[in-house]
């Protein structure tokens, strides 16, 4: 996490600290329909017809 990129494009030795790492990963999971745990809620399990597999340990979503 806290090695600079080796890239020689324009991100060539940016670093991503931890905060700015949980930002971006909460953002992730917003975006994909899941929990902060990395869970498909209940309702974007609906929304891909996989309702089945919500008692599995689906939270947060309705």
């Amino acid at each position: 996490m806290n090695v600079p990129i080796p890239d020689e494009g324009v991100a060539k030795g940016a670093v991503v600290n931890k905060e700015e790492f949980e930002v971006g990963l909460d953002d992730y999971y917003a975006t994909r329909g899941w929990t902060k745990e990395g869970i498909p809620t209940v309702k974007k399990l609906k929304e891909l017809d996989l309702a089945e597999f919500a008692k599995l340990g689906a939270k947060g979503g309705k």
